[in-house]
């Protein structure tokens, strides 16, 4: 038989995707109500962090930086967690952006600072925004190689074969 190259944890997360389908898809029929099943879920979710690393000052820009959102992001999950909820920590993309932040990251070399909070944080799964292609395949390669350990990046209707710097990402089962 032959062995799956994809790593266990990409393995689980699509395991995940595939029985949350089926349970949507099983609530929309009729066919299942939410007492039939005794797991409740907690996605705790953003995109859009555009190197937002550092408090961007207050009022209606106050972002409030990395360092606010890994706690918001411990207590929401404690909070799910000592209701019995499983969690799961995703982002739709738009992991980085031109400005000072990446600037910084750039002159320092991989790991970017981006990659390194994204890293901190420990996300479930990741998908590409369009600001991550802003500067090439070869630059999106340089950000994922920075991680210690690489959630899975999750995505449709991308193909990366005429990429080798990403299409290795894609081998090794990250993509």
């Amino acid at each position: 038989m032959a062995r799956s190259r994809m790593p266990m944890r990409s393995r689980r997360l699509l395991v995940l995707i595939a029985a949350l389908s089926t349970m949507f898809a099983l609530l929309a029929a009729g066919t299942a109500s939410a007492e039939d099943h005794e797991f409740t879920l907690a996605i705790l979710h953003n995109n859009d962090g555009e190197s937002q690393l550092v408090n961007a000052g207050s009022g209606i820009e106050d972002f409030g930086g990395v360092a606010r959102f890994a706690t918001q992001r411990q207590l929401q999950r404690a909070d799910a967690l000592a209701s019995g909820y499983g969690t799961v920590l995703v982002s739709s993309g738009d992991n980085f952006l031109a400005g000072p932040e990446l600037a910084a990251s750039v002159d320092k070399g991989v790991p970017f600072f981006d990659t390194i909070a994204l890293d901190y944080l420990r996300y479930d799964a990741i998908s590409f925004g369009n600001h991550d292609f802003d500067f090439g395949p070869d630059f999106l390669a340089d950000f994922l190689s920075g991680y210690k350990k690489p959630p899975a990046y999750v995505n449709v209707n991308l193909d990366f074969t005429n990429e080798p710097s990403l299409q290795a990402f894609v081998d090794a089962g990250v993509i």
